[in-house]
């Protein structure tokens, strides 16, 4: 449940069977539009993955809630997130999965250096077991991102 409380967002989360309060002061300052971003992905124990390209739209909506604009597959009924820490030049927030019985912790910093540019780094750690989706976010692994605004989203 979320709820606005003099220009600030508290949300109540339920994380693991508590709920954790969240006190969000800012928005980030970044500017909705289509963004070109380069990821470049480690998983140790494999040789890097070459970096690649792709193309982004992030609405106003996406700005206003980074937590669900960064994790774009379909809400998993046991992820919650916490450590939830925004303001204008940065995003930081813990979310954690039950992923096919793992538990499956990813740490997410992103920085707005400027209105049109941001940096991500996502950190995930997989423990109790290994989850069935190879995919990169639900393993140990770090991506990094870099993106920067080259015009308005499509109409």
């Amino acid at each position: 449940m979320t709820h606005r409380y003099s220009g600030h967002i508290v949300a109540a989360i339920l994380c693991g069977g508590a709920v954790v309060t969240v006190l969000a002061a800012e928005t980030p300052r970044l500017r909705p539009g289509q963004y070109e971003r380069t990821i470049q992905t480690v998983i140790p124990g494999r040789p890097p993955a070459p970096p690649r390209k792709t193309v982004q739209c992030i609405t106003a909506e996406d700005v206003k809630d980074f937590t669900k604009a960064m994790h774009p597959r379909v809400p998993e009924p046991d992820c919650g997130v916490g450590d939830l820490k925004e303001s204008a030049a940065e995003v930081r927030y813990t979310r954690i999965c039950i992923v096919d019985g793992a538990r499956v912790t990813t740490k997410v910093t992103m920085k707005f250096p400027t209105t049109e540019t941001f940096r991500a780094v996502v950190e995930t750690k997989n423990t109790g077991g290994r989850s069935l989706d190879q995919s990169a976010m639900l393993q140990d692994s770090t991506i990094t991102t870099t993106a920067r605004r080259i015009g308005d989203c499509p109409k």
